[in-house]
């Protein structure tokens, strides 16, 4: 049996739980603010102090459909059965909150697939095949972990779960690149079958400038580290690193300076320094690979 389907969706999620480089702008009295909605919804004063108390947000949850929206004081006093549950026990994505709020960074990397199907549909399978010419046999990409992403992370004190996504900063709001943004033109986004990956895909193949970022810009000067340590991200219409930077870098847009080509030259450092030969979680895998080896073969 192939071994690559055994592989096909491991991830490996490692923590950064400092983020001192995220503190630097911010006054002694906002630094909790990092923590998230476990400090924000504590009283009507951190809500205002963290510019949550009339802040438009989407209650997504783990739905990669639309999701319910609310002012981030209304979201902060709810209680079931008016949400599913209470503020501090809410699992998942918000939507639209500032950017630069969070605690903690996750990196995530995943084993590409060995081979990808020759048909499949671009609209909805893409983010999860991770699927490139560089990622089939004998191809650079096919060697060790790939990059996913870096994802900004909440606090989880008590029960509370969660991230923020599609944040808003000083100089852009990237909410409307949430299935909620209504930006794609097409007919049938009332569906109940149409997702967040059908939007993306909408977005881009429909050339909605508000949610794309420029490819030949951002990444031809990375490509040829991006074929070995994200080859996903060469993939049509450039879907990844939309994605990525438009759900998770706009929430740390302020660390990285606004900058896309900065957030994806540290997450691509990141990644070669946790996946090179040598490193622990190369030696790791190479280990699994073996012993998966002699069991399935």
């Amino acid at each position: 049996m192939e071994l690559g389907k055994y592989l096909y969706f491991i991830f490996v999620v490692i923590f950064f739980v400092c983020i001192t480089c995220s503190v630097g702008y911010l006054n002694d009295s906002k630094v909790n603010c990092l923590q998230g909605p476990d400090f924000w919804c504590l009283n009507e004063t951190t809500e205002l102090l963290c510019n949550f108390h009339n802040k438009t947000i989407g209650l997504c949850g783990y739905t990669n459909k639309q999701c319910q929206i609310k002012t981030g004081d209304d979201f902060c006093k709810s209680a079931p059965p008016a949400q599913q549950q209470p503020a501090l026990e809410f699992n998942g994505g918000l939507t639209g909150v500032d950017d630069d709020y969070f605690s903690y960074y996750i990196l995530s990397l995943y084993w590409p697939p060995s081979s990808c199907p020759q048909r499949y549909n671009e609209t909805t399978d893409l983010l999860r095949y991770f699927c490139s010419p560089y990622t089939d046999l004998g191809q650079p990409g096919s060697e060790r972990l790939a990059l996913h992403g870096l994802w900004p992370t909440f606090s989880t004190g008590g029960n509370y779960q969660g991230w923020p996504q599609f944040c808003s900063s000083q100089f852009q709001d990237w909410s409307s690149c949430h299935i909620n943004g209504d930006l794609c033109p097409w007919k049938n986004t009332s569906r109940s079958d149409f997702s967040q990956g059908n939007y993306e895909y909408c977005l881009a193949s429909e050339n909605v400038d508000d949610c794309l970022i420029n490819g030949r810009e951002i990444l031809e000067p990375e490509r040829e580290r991006l074929k070995v340590l994200a080859p996903g991200y060469l993939n049509k219409f450039n879907l990844f690193i939309n994605h990525e930077w438009t759900k998770h870098g706009s929430c740390c847009s302020s660390t990285f300076r606004h900058n896309i080509s900065n957030y994806l030259t540290h997450m691509l450092d990141l990644a070669d320094m946790v996946t090179r030969p040598g490193s622990l979680t190369y030696q790791s895998v190479n280990i699994f690979i073996s012993n998966c080896g002699t069991i399935v073969s």
